[in-house]
Formats: structure tokens, C-alpha cells, sequence
């Protein structure tokens, strides 16, 4: 996590094309749970093998904004065009 310019926090969680397609599903489910429903939050984000050092952290991420009632970094969690960086 860093700060920006303003002195809010900004998440910096950068998933490949490959990772998003793996959360993709527990993303869109994501969407319909508000933040205040951790238990359904961490259920489904334990869904997620934690074998990947980034998708780790994104899930941690979300966990995070959550938690802090950061309910537009919660939700552009849940979108690849955030969440998502170019590949070649």
C-alpha cells in the first residue's frame, strides 16, 4: 500500500491476465455481498488456492478495504481493468 499525492492510501495489486481469469468467478460473486459480511467475503475468497503470491495479496487487498469501509477500492477490486496489467 501507498500513499498518493492527496495523502489516500492506494492499493497496488497488479494481476496478470492468466491470475484475473482465475478470480474472475469469486469477483463477480463478490459484487453482490456487501462489505459489511465478512464471514461471506473471506468464505468465498478461501475458495481462492493460495498458491500465487499475487492473488494472495489481491485477496488480502480486498480483506483490507473491506475491513476499512473503502467501498470504491472494495469494488474496483472486483474489476480487471483495475486490477488487471498489460502483458506482452
Amino acid at each position: 500500500m501507498t500513499q498518493t499525492a492527496d495523502g489516500s492510501k492506494a492499493y497496488e495489486v497488479r494481476l496478470l491476465p492468466e491470475e484475473w481469469e482465475l478470480v474472475a468467478e469469486i469477483a463477480d460473486a463478490l459484487k453482490e455481498v456487501p462489505m459489511y459480511e465478512a464471514g461471506k467475503i473471506r468464505s468465498l475468497l478461501d475458495q481462492l488456492p493460495d498458491t500465487n503470491d499475487r492473488i494472495v495479496q489481491w485477496k488480502k487487498t480486498v480483506i483490507r478495504a473491506a475491513r476499512h469501509w473503502e467501498s470504491n477500492m472494495y469494488q474496483a477490486l472486483l474489476k480487471p481493468s483495475v486490477s488487471q496489467e498489460a502483458t506482452e
